[in-house]
């Protein structure tokens, strides 16, 4: 959250606007001056500015409140100058919670669009049509209305195109997921995202628009990260201790000194067993390993520098709760155990190579 100011909380969602959103206070300065405003003119360029922020507040909460009735809580809501983001703990692993979730932003705004749509229509007496020049449009009061109704529309049909990481990229993958699977859904939604990527790119420099090639590199690399981040939920939620099991390892006994771990670590070994009568008693983390090092205190006991911050794992456990027990609780090395018998060990260099290989 470096750079982010709290603007508050609203049921029990933080919301931080990033500082790059100054740069829309830079823009109004900058309309305001090329336009020739006075001071009503300013005050009513930031009123629409407001609005339009409001609006996509709105739309994030769709998100987050929809969220929150399948049990997913939403870390923030953060406002930068290209929109904001509702950053969810994790994203429902449910395809109609999901389907659901995703369509409750553009959802909002499709309701605050047809709220307006009557006023529009049978009230204000130049109807859709917005007064002045295409300088000084934002700046008249007699715009907000039509200019909110068409900021709904576009937020709605907008965040619907099926490329990630807009919504119509969610609410693709969560219809493809009922029928085929969660990975080859992403990988389907992940390619017509990029598509829609590289339209928009041609299309920008074709017509000059400059935003548009910056907007299609963004949705071409959200949507390989979402098939690549989809791809290692996937390994890691079917992955077992098994499948990263090191069945060949050097265990220290209590009497070692640290000097033999040093030369063990020269041939690739970095954590370690330390061993009593075949039974492990502690552990010697690499990190206190290196301690050591530093300190040049090659010739202490292996004891000395012990942590008996570990656990016996089977070889039936699942991967993702022993990553979080080893985020959790700062191990860098287990035994494992098939029933009574130990078999090999699991650290923390085994968990990175394995995803690694698996989703490369």
């Amino acid at each position: 959250m470096k750079g982010a100011l709290k603007l508050g909380v609203i049921a029990q969602i933080p919301i931080y606007v990033h500082w790059t959103f100054s740069l829309i206070l830079l823009s109004i300065l900058y309309v305001g001056y090329t336009s020739g405003q006075d001071a009503t003119g300013y005050f009513f360029l930031c009123i629409f500015f407001i609005a339009m922020f409001s609006l996509v507040v709105m739309h994030e909460f769709g998100h987050s409140l929809t969220a929150r009735k399948f049990g997913v809580k939403t870390r923030d809501i953060i406002l930068s100058p290209i929109g904001g983001v509702a950053r969810l703990e994790e994203i429902p692993k449910n395809p109609w919670h999901e389907f659901l979730v995703a369509v409750a932003g553009p959802a909002v705004n499709l309701i605050m669009a047809l709220i307006i749509l009557p006023f529009l229509l049978f009230v204000r007496e130049n109807g859709f049509h917005l007064l002045g020049t295409e300088v000084d449009f934002l700046s008249k009061p007699e715009n907000i209305l039509p200019m909110l109704f068409y900021m709904n529309a576009i937020l709605a049909l907008f965040n619907m195109i099926p490329a990630f990481p807009m919504d119509g990229g969610r609410v693709l993958r969560a219809l493809l997921s009922i029928k085929m699977g969660r990975l080859k859904a992403t990988r389907i939604a992940s390619i017509v995202g990029q598509s829609f990527a590289v339209i928009f790119l041609v299309y920008g420099i074709y017509a000059s628009h400059l935003v548009l090639p910056f907007i299609a590199v963004f949705i071409f690399l959200m949507a390989r990260s979402e098939y690549k981040n989809v791809k290692t939920e996937s390994v890691i939620d079917n992955a077992t201790a098994k499948d990263l099991l090191k069945t060949k390892f050097t265990p220290l006994s209590p009497s070692d000194k640290i000097s033999r771990a040093v030369g063990l670590r020269k041939q690739g070994e970095k954590s370690f067993l330390i061993m009593h009568q075949e039974e492990p008693i502690a552990v010697l983390h690499e990190l206190f390993l290196v301690e050591a090092m530093e300190q040049n205190d090659t010739d202490a006991d292996v004891l000395d520098y012990k942590s008996s911050n570990f656990e016996k794992i089977t070889l039936d456990q699942k991967l993702k709760p022993l990553i979080k027990a080893f985020q959790n609780n700062g191990y860098s090395i287990v035994p494992v155990y098939d029933e009574e018998v130990l078999v090999g060990t699991l650290d923390i260099e085994a968990i990175n190579n394995f995803i690694n290989e698996q989703t490369s």
